[in-house]
């Protein structure tokens, strides 16, 4: 279930710089930056790479908690950093700063669950089937990478997807 946390949220996340209305709350517009257009890559950069930087430094704290926490600990407020991480970009609205910190927020939660994770399943699963699980775990994390690329490539070649809400 959780392997749908860092895959789609890598693979998904980039189509939404491309809609409108998100382009509008985060002044992503072509327009408004002709004076600099590689502030506006800068930035659109930054929205989408935000999550896997927190990933990153999520994967690394993830392994202290372990030590000191303990598996199910860990996965708990891995979970926990991960949702809040996920609710304040969805109240962002706008502020950019704030949607920056979120994403990493979130990251820091979702990369700590790409170490916890197969961490604990290796432990709760019989011996006899333990590799098949880890590894059915990480074929999951891929599909759902994918799936987010999908998705991304539907909102990007029909655009009246995208215009759903008025």
């Amino acid at each position: 279930m959780l392997t749908y946390v860092q895959g789609y949220d890598e693979g998904g996340f980039s189509a939404s710089v491309t809609l409108s209305s998100f382009k509008q709350d985060y002044n992503l517009i072509k327009a408004n930056w002709k004076h600099d257009p590689t502030g506006l890559a800068n930035r659109t950069a930054n929205i989408t790479s935000f999550g896997v930087l927190g990933a990153a430094f999520g994967a690394l704290i993830a392994f202290f908690c372990n030590d000191k926490l303990g598996r199910l600990w860990s996965f708990r407020c891995s979970i926990l950093v991960w949702a809040s991480g996920l609710l304040m970009q969805v109240f962002s609205s706008g502020i950019f700063g704030f949607l920056l910190f979120s994403r990493i927020w979130s990251g820091l939660g979702a990369g700590a669950l790409t170490v916890v994770s197969p961490l604990f399943l290796s432990e709760i699963a019989p011996a006899k089937t333990r590799g098949m699980t880890v590894s059915i775990y990480m074929v999951m994390l891929l599909s759902f990478l994918s799936l987010g690329m999908c998705s991304n490539g539907v909102f990007l070649y029909c655009p009246e997807l995208t215009n759903i809400y008025p």
